[in-house]
């Protein structure tokens, strides 16, 4: 069992490099990512703010109240979808300048958290939506109560408040943590 296991008769790297033609000195390139995110986060930011700003005005510049517990979920996606897309400057900026301290504390400390608040915002606010679905499937003639818009009101409002919760604690931690860091 124990020769099962054994490394012994594999090849290692430098026997690999030393029986072959390829050069000792061909080794693992470091090739940075900064500017490859800078630019797809920043087509990302803009095609994403037209576009959320359209979504944000057809649900929020209407008089009409919502009739439908997706319409009250569709309008929180649309909600955290803009904030989500208006945090992206901030992530640009910090892969832009990625030797900046300050650029740094700004992101780690806001930035990342507002990012990451919106994301599972908007992943949540789908999942609602995706449960409200399925209720409609396979109970198609009841009702439930999850599925009235004073329920989807409720939850929408708690998932806000737990998210903002969460990310204040984390906010809160992270700034006392790198505040320590940049201290001498």
């Amino acid at each position: 069992m124990d020769n099962f296991f054994s490394t012994s008769s594999l090849p290692t790297m430098n026997n690999t490099l030393e029986n072959s033609s390829i050069p000792a000195s061909c080794g693992l390139m470091e090739v940075s990512g900064h500017p490859f995110f800078t630019v797809t986060y920043s087509l990302v930011f803009l095609v994403g703010l037209v576009l959320n700003s359209i979504t944000v005005q057809v649900y929020f510049c209407q008089v009409k109240r919502p009739r439908s517990s997706v319409t009250v979920y569709l309008r929180n996606l649309a909600a955290s979808d803009f904030l989500l897309s208006l945090c992206l400057p901030l992530r640009i900026a910090n892969y832009a300048t990625h030797n900046s301290d300050l650029m740094r504390y700004v992101y780690c400390s806001f930035g990342a958290t507002t990012f990451y608040l919106n994301m599972y915002a908007s992943i949540l606010f789908m999942d609602y939506i995706a449960a409200n679905r399925y209720l409609k499937i396979v109970r198609p003639l009841e009702t439930h109560t999850l599925q009235t818009v004073r329920a989807a009101r409720y939850v929408s409002i708690a998932t806000w408040a737990i998210l903002l919760t969460l990310s204040s604690v984390y906010l809160t931690v992270s700034s006392n943590h790198l505040g320590r860091q940049t201290q001498p």
